[in-house]
Protein backbone atom coordinates (compact mmCIF):
# COMPACT_ATOMS: atom_id res chain seq x y z
CA UNK A 1 0.00 0.00 0.00
CA UNK A 2 1.39 3.31 -0.77
CA UNK A 3 1.53 5.19 2.72
CA UNK A 4 2.69 8.70 3.57
CA UNK A 5 4.39 9.60 6.90
CA UNK A 6 2.38 12.51 8.59
CA UNK A 7 4.94 13.93 11.25
CA UNK A 8 8.17 15.21 10.01
CA UNK A 9 11.05 14.05 11.73
CA UNK A 10 15.20 14.36 11.06
CA UNK A 11 15.91 13.86 7.16
CA UNK A 12 17.21 10.70 5.88
CA UNK A 13 20.67 10.79 4.50
CA UNK A 14 20.69 12.38 0.95
CA UNK A 15 23.13 9.35 -0.19
CA UNK A 16 20.76 6.57 1.23
CA UNK A 17 17.68 8.93 -0.39
CA UNK A 18 19.47 9.34 -3.58
CA UNK A 19 20.56 5.29 -3.69
CA UNK A 20 16.34 5.03 -3.34
CA UNK A 21 15.87 7.07 -6.53
CA UNK A 22 18.21 4.92 -8.61
CA UNK A 23 15.89 1.93 -7.89
CA UNK A 24 12.71 0.68 -9.49
CA UNK A 25 10.29 3.40 -10.99
CA UNK A 26 7.24 2.19 -8.16
CA UNK A 27 10.56 3.00 -4.98
CA UNK A 28 11.10 6.02 -6.53
CA UNK A 29 7.57 7.11 -6.61
CA UNK A 30 7.23 6.27 -3.29
CA UNK A 31 10.28 8.23 -2.14
CA UNK A 32 9.46 10.74 -3.32
CA UNK A 33 6.36 10.77 -2.13
CA UNK A 34 6.40 9.43 1.36
CA UNK A 35 10.08 10.02 2.07
CA UNK A 36 10.38 13.75 0.32
CA UNK A 37 6.80 14.56 1.17
CA UNK A 38 6.14 15.59 -2.49
CA UNK A 39 2.68 16.56 -4.35
CA UNK A 40 1.12 13.20 -5.01
CA UNK A 41 -0.62 15.56 -8.17
CA UNK A 42 2.57 16.12 -9.55
CA UNK A 43 3.71 12.48 -9.14
CA UNK A 44 1.44 11.25 -11.72
CA UNK A 45 3.11 10.77 -14.44
CA UNK A 46 5.82 9.12 -13.06
CA UNK A 47 3.35 6.73 -10.77
CA UNK A 48 1.88 6.47 -14.23
CA UNK A 49 5.38 4.55 -15.31
CA UNK A 50 5.05 1.61 -12.33
CA UNK A 51 2.54 -0.44 -14.92
CA UNK A 52 4.66 0.54 -17.97
CA UNK A 53 8.68 -0.44 -16.58
CA UNK A 54 10.31 -2.52 -14.31
CA UNK A 55 8.48 -4.84 -11.44
CA UNK A 56 5.12 -3.37 -11.97
CA UNK A 57 5.28 -4.44 -15.75
CA UNK A 58 6.85 -7.58 -15.14
CA UNK A 59 3.78 -8.70 -12.59
CA UNK A 60 1.23 -7.71 -15.07
CA UNK A 61 3.05 -9.31 -17.57
CA UNK A 62 2.73 -12.84 -15.92
CA UNK A 63 -1.66 -11.93 -15.91
CA UNK A 64 -3.65 -14.60 -18.07
CA UNK A 65 -6.08 -11.97 -19.74
CA UNK A 66 -8.30 -15.04 -20.92
CA UNK A 67 -9.02 -15.44 -17.17
CA UNK A 68 -8.05 -12.36 -15.60
CA UNK A 69 -5.79 -13.94 -13.13
CA UNK A 70 -2.72 -14.52 -12.23
CA UNK A 71 -1.08 -18.12 -11.34
CA UNK A 72 -4.37 -20.27 -12.56
CA UNK A 73 -5.89 -19.56 -8.82
CA UNK A 74 -7.68 -16.97 -7.23
CA UNK A 75 -5.74 -17.44 -3.33
CA UNK A 76 -3.18 -20.10 -4.35
CA UNK A 77 -0.80 -20.86 -5.39
CA UNK A 78 0.95 -18.54 -3.40
CA UNK A 79 2.62 -16.47 -4.05
CA UNK A 80 1.80 -16.23 -7.43
CA UNK A 81 -2.10 -16.31 -7.41
CA UNK A 82 -4.46 -13.50 -8.30
CA UNK A 83 -4.89 -12.61 -4.72
CA UNK A 84 -1.05 -12.36 -3.80
CA UNK A 85 -0.32 -11.01 -6.79
CA UNK A 86 -2.72 -7.79 -7.08
CA UNK A 87 -1.45 -7.77 -3.34
CA UNK A 88 2.57 -6.81 -4.98
CA UNK A 89 0.99 -4.40 -7.47
CA UNK A 90 -1.54 -2.71 -4.56
CA UNK A 91 2.63 -2.43 -2.44
CA UNK A 92 4.33 -1.40 -5.65
CA UNK A 93 1.64 2.05 -5.69
CA UNK A 94 0.43 1.34 -9.25
CA UNK A 95 -1.93 3.37 -10.38
CA UNK A 96 -5.60 1.32 -10.11
CA UNK A 97 -6.04 2.44 -13.92
CA UNK A 98 -3.33 0.11 -15.07
CA UNK A 99 -4.48 -2.40 -17.49
CA UNK A 100 -6.32 -5.34 -16.28
CA UNK A 101 -6.18 -4.40 -12.26
CA UNK A 102 -9.35 -3.06 -11.85
CA UNK A 103 -11.20 -6.62 -14.27
CA UNK A 104 -8.77 -8.72 -12.01
CA UNK A 105 -9.67 -7.35 -8.87
CA UNK A 106 -13.51 -8.19 -9.58
CA UNK A 107 -12.89 -11.42 -10.20
CA UNK A 108 -11.18 -11.91 -7.11
CA UNK A 109 -13.90 -10.23 -5.18
CA UNK A 110 -17.01 -12.39 -7.02
CA UNK A 111 -14.48 -15.44 -6.11
CA UNK A 112 -13.85 -15.26 -2.76
CA UNK A 113 -15.88 -13.32 -0.98
CA UNK A 114 -18.74 -15.90 -0.17
CA UNK A 115 -21.61 -13.53 1.60
CA UNK A 116 -22.55 -11.02 3.85
CA UNK A 117 -21.75 -13.12 6.44
CA UNK A 118 -18.32 -14.40 5.33
CA UNK A 119 -19.78 -17.93 5.49
CA UNK A 120 -20.67 -20.03 1.99
CA UNK A 121 -21.67 -23.98 1.50
CA UNK A 122 -18.96 -24.65 -0.59
CA UNK A 123 -16.21 -24.18 2.58
CA UNK A 124 -16.46 -26.38 5.99
CA UNK A 125 -15.37 -23.01 7.53
CA UNK A 126 -16.18 -19.08 6.93
CA UNK A 127 -13.35 -17.55 5.37
CA UNK A 128 -10.23 -16.49 7.52
CA UNK A 129 -10.56 -12.55 8.53
CA UNK A 130 -7.14 -12.23 7.11
CA UNK A 131 -8.25 -12.97 3.61
CA UNK A 132 -11.52 -10.87 4.26
CA UNK A 133 -9.18 -8.05 4.79
CA UNK A 134 -6.66 -8.20 1.90
CA UNK A 135 -9.84 -8.30 0.01
CA UNK A 136 -11.26 -5.18 1.19
CA UNK A 137 -7.71 -3.78 0.98
CA UNK A 138 -7.52 -4.95 -2.93
CA UNK A 139 -11.28 -3.72 -3.68
CA UNK A 140 -10.72 -0.68 -2.38
CA UNK A 141 -7.11 0.40 -3.88
CA UNK A 142 -8.76 -0.78 -7.05
CA UNK A 143 -11.50 1.62 -6.91
CA UNK A 144 -13.89 -0.24 -8.19
CA UNK A 145 -17.29 2.24 -7.66
CA UNK A 146 -20.48 0.13 -8.09
CA UNK A 147 -18.95 -2.08 -10.79
CA UNK A 148 -21.13 -4.82 -12.01
CA UNK A 149 -18.88 -8.18 -11.22
CA UNK A 150 -18.87 -11.75 -12.52
CA UNK A 151 -22.16 -13.20 -10.78
CA UNK A 152 -24.33 -10.07 -10.76
CA UNK A 153 -23.15 -8.64 -7.96
CA UNK A 154 -22.03 -5.23 -7.35
CA UNK A 155 -18.44 -3.76 -6.26
CA UNK A 156 -19.76 -0.94 -3.90
CA UNK A 157 -21.73 -3.70 -1.64
CA UNK A 158 -19.42 -6.70 -1.58
CA UNK A 159 -17.18 -4.16 -0.12
CA UNK A 160 -19.49 -3.12 1.88
CA UNK A 161 -20.51 -6.69 3.14
CA UNK A 162 -16.66 -7.18 4.12
CA UNK A 163 -16.84 -3.60 6.08
CA UNK A 164 -19.54 -5.09 8.37
CA UNK A 165 -18.19 -8.45 8.49
CA UNK A 166 -14.26 -7.41 10.00
CA UNK A 167 -16.36 -5.09 12.28
CA UNK A 168 -18.66 -7.45 13.40
CA UNK A 169 -15.67 -9.94 14.54
CA UNK A 170 -13.47 -7.47 16.38
CA UNK A 171 -12.80 -9.39 19.53
CA UNK A 172 -12.93 -7.66 22.79
CA UNK A 173 -8.78 -7.47 23.06
CA UNK A 174 -9.11 -4.66 20.14
CA UNK A 175 -7.67 -6.95 17.08
CA UNK A 176 -8.56 -9.84 15.21
CA UNK A 177 -8.16 -13.63 14.78
CA UNK A 178 -7.98 -15.41 11.86
CA UNK A 179 -10.21 -17.87 12.77
CA UNK A 180 -12.66 -16.02 14.97
CA UNK A 181 -15.70 -18.50 14.91
CA UNK A 182 -13.44 -20.93 16.71
CA UNK A 183 -14.66 -19.97 20.47
CA UNK A 184 -11.71 -20.58 21.78
CA UNK A 185 -10.02 -17.95 19.79
CA UNK A 186 -10.88 -14.96 22.28
CA UNK A 187 -7.07 -13.26 22.05
CA UNK A 188 -6.71 -11.80 18.42
CA UNK A 189 -3.57 -12.47 16.70
CA UNK A 190 -1.11 -9.50 14.96
CA UNK A 191 -0.79 -11.31 11.87
CA UNK A 192 -4.56 -11.34 11.31
CA UNK A 193 -4.72 -7.94 13.13
CA UNK A 194 -2.48 -6.27 10.62
CA UNK A 195 -3.89 -7.10 7.65
CA UNK A 196 -7.42 -5.99 9.03
CA UNK A 197 -5.90 -2.41 10.37
CA UNK A 198 -4.17 -1.49 6.93
CA UNK A 199 -7.77 -2.63 5.19
CA UNK A 200 -10.07 -0.19 6.91
CA UNK A 201 -7.42 2.74 6.67
CA UNK A 202 -7.45 2.06 2.89
CA UNK A 203 -11.34 1.89 3.58
CA UNK A 204 -11.57 4.98 5.52
CA UNK A 205 -9.42 7.10 3.23
CA UNK A 206 -11.48 6.21 0.26
CA UNK A 207 -14.37 7.25 -1.79
CA UNK A 208 -17.05 5.64 -0.12
CA UNK A 209 -18.15 6.98 3.53
CA UNK A 210 -20.16 3.71 4.86
CA UNK A 211 -19.14 3.25 8.03
CA UNK A 212 -16.28 5.78 7.90
CA UNK A 213 -16.15 6.85 11.19
CA UNK A 214 -16.74 3.47 12.93
CA UNK A 215 -13.48 2.07 10.47
CA UNK A 216 -11.53 4.65 12.15
CA UNK A 217 -12.57 3.53 15.40
CA UNK A 218 -11.86 0.08 15.32
CA UNK A 219 -8.36 1.15 13.92
CA UNK A 220 -7.04 3.10 16.78
CA UNK A 221 -8.66 0.14 18.82
CA UNK A 222 -6.41 -2.11 17.10
CA UNK A 223 -3.79 0.39 17.74
CA UNK A 224 -3.79 0.04 21.11
CA UNK A 225 -3.47 -3.76 20.83
CA UNK A 226 -0.20 -3.64 19.23
CA UNK A 227 0.77 -1.32 21.59
CA UNK A 228 0.19 -3.41 24.67
CA UNK A 229 2.23 -5.91 23.01
CA UNK A 230 5.00 -3.59 22.44
CA UNK A 231 4.58 -4.20 18.72
CA UNK A 232 6.15 -7.84 19.29
CA UNK A 233 6.19 -9.31 22.79
CA UNK A 234 3.56 -11.66 24.73
CA UNK A 235 1.28 -9.33 27.25
CA UNK A 236 1.82 -11.85 29.98
CA UNK A 237 5.53 -12.72 29.49
CA UNK A 238 6.83 -9.83 27.98
CA UNK A 239 8.78 -12.24 26.23
CA UNK A 240 8.86 -11.67 22.19
CA UNK A 241 6.24 -14.22 20.80
CA UNK A 242 8.34 -15.42 17.82
CA UNK A 243 11.95 -14.13 16.16
CA UNK A 244 9.53 -14.23 12.88
CA UNK A 245 8.35 -11.10 14.28
CA UNK A 246 11.87 -8.87 14.09
CA UNK A 247 12.95 -10.27 10.91
CA UNK A 248 12.60 -7.99 8.06
CA UNK A 249 11.45 -9.91 5.10
CA UNK A 250 9.72 -7.95 2.14
CA UNK A 251 6.59 -8.79 0.90
CA UNK A 252 5.09 -9.53 4.38
CA UNK A 253 2.10 -11.79 2.87
CA UNK A 254 -0.55 -11.91 5.33
CA UNK A 255 2.61 -12.27 8.05
CA UNK A 256 3.06 -9.56 10.62
CA UNK A 257 6.55 -7.86 11.28
CA UNK A 258 7.67 -5.11 13.78
CA UNK A 259 8.57 -3.02 10.47
CA UNK A 260 5.20 -3.14 8.89
CA UNK A 261 3.33 -2.32 12.20
CA UNK A 262 5.45 0.79 12.61
CA UNK A 263 4.77 1.44 9.08
CA UNK A 264 1.24 0.89 9.49
CA UNK A 265 0.92 3.47 12.81
CA UNK A 266 3.16 5.79 10.59
CA UNK A 267 1.20 5.97 7.78
CA UNK A 268 -2.44 6.10 9.98
CA UNK A 269 -1.13 9.20 12.07
CA UNK A 270 -1.01 7.52 15.43
CA UNK A 271 1.35 9.42 17.59
CA UNK A 272 4.10 7.96 19.47
CA UNK A 273 4.08 6.16 22.02
CA UNK A 274 6.92 4.59 24.59
CA UNK A 275 5.46 1.30 23.97
CA UNK A 276 6.95 1.76 20.27
CA UNK A 277 10.05 1.84 21.97
CA UNK A 278 11.40 -1.53 21.81
CA UNK A 279 9.84 -2.01 18.28
CA UNK A 280 11.36 0.95 16.93
CA UNK A 281 14.63 -0.02 18.65
CA UNK A 282 15.10 -3.21 16.85
CA UNK A 283 14.56 -1.81 13.43
CA UNK A 284 17.32 0.82 14.33
CA UNK A 285 19.80 -1.82 15.27
CA UNK A 286 19.15 -3.69 12.12
CA UNK A 287 20.47 -0.96 9.89
CA UNK A 288 23.40 -1.21 7.97
CA UNK A 289 26.37 1.10 8.71
CA UNK A 290 26.06 2.80 5.16
CA UNK A 291 22.68 4.03 6.05
CA UNK A 292 20.86 0.72 4.58
CA UNK A 293 18.45 -1.93 5.85
CA UNK A 294 18.89 -5.74 4.44
CA UNK A 295 17.60 -7.82 2.27
CA UNK A 296 16.13 -11.11 4.61
CA UNK A 297 14.82 -14.54 4.04
CA UNK A 298 11.37 -14.06 2.39
CA UNK A 299 8.61 -16.16 3.02
CA UNK A 300 8.58 -19.91 1.15
CA UNK A 301 6.69 -20.05 -1.95
CA UNK A 302 6.54 -19.61 -5.93
CA UNK A 303 7.54 -16.09 -6.94
CA UNK A 304 6.96 -14.41 -10.41
CA UNK A 305 10.55 -13.31 -9.81
CA UNK A 306 12.99 -11.93 -7.33
CA UNK A 307 12.68 -8.37 -6.73
CA UNK A 308 15.85 -8.02 -4.32
CA UNK A 309 18.71 -10.36 -3.74
CA UNK A 310 19.17 -12.01 -0.15
CA UNK A 311 21.94 -10.30 1.83
CA UNK A 312 22.38 -7.16 0.01
CA UNK A 313 20.74 -3.58 0.70
CA UNK A 314 16.88 -3.20 0.59
CA UNK A 315 15.18 -0.71 -0.99
CA UNK A 316 12.22 -1.94 0.18
CA UNK A 317 13.36 -2.55 3.70
CA UNK A 318 14.96 1.05 3.77
CA UNK A 319 12.44 3.01 2.23
CA UNK A 320 9.80 1.58 4.93
CA UNK A 321 11.83 2.63 7.84
CA UNK A 322 12.69 6.09 6.69
CA UNK A 323 8.95 6.05 6.78
CA UNK A 324 9.19 5.44 10.32
CA UNK A 325 11.61 7.26 11.24
CA UNK A 326 10.26 10.43 9.58
CA UNK A 327 7.26 9.98 11.39
CA UNK A 328 8.77 9.33 14.95
CA UNK A 329 12.61 9.58 14.37
CA UNK A 330 12.69 13.21 15.88
CA UNK A 331 10.51 12.58 19.36
CA UNK A 332 12.23 9.36 19.73
CA UNK A 333 15.24 10.47 20.02
CA UNK A 334 17.10 8.67 16.66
Amino acid sequence: MTREATTPGQPAHDAVVAWLLEGDVAVQYQTRRTVLGEDPAALAPLRARIAAEGWGARFLAQRDPATAMWGGGLYSPKWVSTHYTLLDLVSLGVDPSAPGLRESAGVLLAGLWPGPDGTSPERDHPLDTCIAAMLLTIGTYARLGDAPLPGGHRADIVLREIVDHLLAVTLPDGGWNCRWWRGENTHSSLHTTISALESLHEWAGGPDAYRRDEARDAEERGWEFLLRHRLFRSETTGEPIHDQLTRLPYPGRWHYDVLRGLDYLASAGAPWDERMRDGFDRILAERRTDGTWPVQTPYGGRTHFTMETIGGPSRWNTLRALRVMRAYGEIAGA
